[in-house]
């Protein structure tokens, strides 16, 4: 009981940290790239455009 608790646990703290990070904005740094920025280099290196 106690490991599946563990797994149930597990699996909600990753959803929740996927969720955040999908839709929690990190500030702009000055001279950084902008997320969007960042996103479509991450897509043209993976080939997906």
């Amino acid at each position: 009981m106690k490991k599946i608790m563990k797994q149930i646990y597990a699996r909600m703290w990753l959803a929740w940290r996927l969720l955040r990070l999908h839709f929690v904005r990190m500030p702009e740094s000055e001279g950084g790239k902008s997320q969007e920025q960042l996103l479509e280099e991450i897509r043209k290196r993976s080939g997906l455009t």
